[in-house]
């Protein structure tokens, strides 16, 4: 009986889908994170007599600029990535206007992401700043996809990027914004289940609930 001859293209795929087989994500392989009992489930809850818009307002505002900075001391590094993935292989696409899904590189991506999210945080009829301006009613919807988009680039952090966020001593920052946002997008539903799930098993191992 004839073995199948591999050509040199089919021996590296066959390699690589052994190593992804096997391999298991760095960012899993840490002990359970020290956070200075910090009680996340309770910061992220909406305090009695506090309007809930302002409350997801302030988060939103407060997780944009720790996620944004955080990028920016890795971006050097982000610079040869040709694509914007995440765990489990997924690749994330920026929706233009026309509803059109576009694949960029990852600086392009992010650099999108920070720009979107920038312009509508500075907004003042979606994030009203001065007293007695209300809340416009699809505000809830906006948030959504301004912590979405910023999903994205915690997503491709840590997967592409751990071993630099540990070069540069960031670690502890990375799992405070990311036990931050977890939390805060489980309480306040402002990102889908199945995306949360991306990194769900990088939560339990941070807060031993394996």
């Amino acid at each position: 009986m004839f073995k199948k001859i591999l050509r040199p293209k089919d021996k590296k795929k066959e390699r690589d889908s052994k190593e992804e087989k096997n391999s298991v994500a760095l960012y899993l392989l840490q002990e359970k994170f020290e956070r200075d009992e910090i009680d996340f489930e309770k910061m992220v809850r909406i305090p009695s007599g506090i309007d809930p818009r302002e409350w997801i307002a302030t988060h939103t505002l407060g997780l944009f600029h720790n996620i944004n900075q955080l990028y920016d001391a890795i971006s050097e590094v982000c610079t040869h990535c040709r694509n914007m993935n995440g765990p489990e292989k997924r690749r994330f696409t920026w929706t233009d206007d026309r509803g059109k899904a576009i694949k960029y590189s990852a600086p392009q991506h992010c650099a999108m992401v920070f720009s979107y999210c920038q312009d509508k945080l500075s907004d003042t009829t979606l994030f009203p700043t001065k007293f007695g301006l209300d809340f416009p009613d699809d505000f809830i919807d906006q948030v959504q996809v301004i912590i979405f988009h910023l999903w994205t680039v915690i997503c491709h952090i840590y997967q592409n990027h751990w071993t630099d966020v540990q070069n540069l001593k960031l670690k502890n920052q990375l799992n405070l914004i990311f036990l931050h946002f977890f939390n805060f997008a489980k309480e306040h539903a402002v990102v889908p289940l199945e995306e949360l799930l991306l990194l769900e098993p990088l939560f339990r191992v941070l807060t031993c609930q394996n």
